[in-house]
């Protein structure tokens, strides 16, 4: 997360614009509650027809990814039952998303909130009445580097201090090779100021079925491996000791070291 995606961004004061935005910064960000808009995806997506759409759409993606992709999971166990906690996963496709979610149990998913990318592209999409209520039932969180970040980041605070689970792909951006790129340093603002447990998510044979370079999916097995709860302060002793400069890119250092790890077993 750099100071020039923050130009201009929505919610940053001119004055604090372009320079660094540290830890007593976020600190204080973090605890004011975010815009309408952002504060009805948290609140919007409870009630029967919030309920509803979840469910049926919860239920096709599991339908699709065990008929289509022959979907595994493997250490369910290490997903919290209760208490805020965040899922971290590699991202090299757009089947990441739908992955974690139809290999986890209805209970765990439908509890969770995403933190998703919003292209440029996508915007004029965004302005459908249908798509915006879609969006919140679905507990979606959009941002882009530009523009809401903070009240993004500030939506998905809530979550966490309200004991949610939150799934974040912390490199911001899909792999085009299929490694694990560098971390963005929103997973470490959340980490640090919320307490929130990381638990890594690595995802394989996703960038087979549907990379970035191809227009269109094709029928590859998926497996879904979520790995021990990992505690902040732990991860920032340790990215501390790898030579990170501050806490928040410390946690995403030793974050990134553990996911590779999983990845790799």
């Amino acid at each position: 997360m750099t100071t020039d995606a923050l130009k201009g961004a929505k919610g940053i004061p001119p004055e604090d614009q372009g320079v660094s935005l540290g830890p007593d910064y976020w600190k204080e960000q973090l605890h004011i509650l975010p815009e309408k808009d952002y504060l009805e995806i948290f609140k919007s997506s409870t009630g029967f027809f919030g309920w509803l759409c979840r469910y049926i759409l919860i239920t096709l993606d599991c339908l699709i990814f065990k008929l289509f992709f022959s979907i595994k999971a493997e250490g369910l166990e290490n997903v919290p039952e209760e208490g805020a906690y965040i899922l971290y996963a590699n991202h090299t496709s757009f089947l990441d998303g739908p992955a974690i979610g139809a290999s986890m149990p209805y209970k765990s998913v439908s509890h969770l909130f995403y933190f998703v990318f919003e292209p440029y592209s996508f915007r004029p999409f965004a302005e459908s009445r249908a798509l915006r209520y879609l969006v919140k039932k679905l507990r979606f969180i959009p941002f882009d580097f530009s523009r809401y970040l903070p009240e993004a980041l500030r939506t998905c605070c809530l979550v966490l201090q309200h004991g949610k689970g939150l799934c974040i792909f912390p490199e911001g951006a899909r792999s085009s090779t299929g490694e694990v790129g560098e971390f963005k340093r929103g997973l470490g603002i959340l980490a640090k100021e919320t307490g929130a447990k990381l638990v890594p998510v690595a995802i394989k044979g996703a960038h087979e079925t549907w990379p970035s370079t191809e227009k269109y999916p094709k029928r590859h097995p998926i497996k879904v491996r979520f790995g021990k709860p990992l505690l902040p302060e732990d991860l920032e002793k340790e990215g501390s000791a790898m030579g990170a400069q501050n806490c928040y890119d410390a946690i995403c250092a030793a974050a990134r070291k553990a996911l590779i790890e999983l990845k790799d077993k």
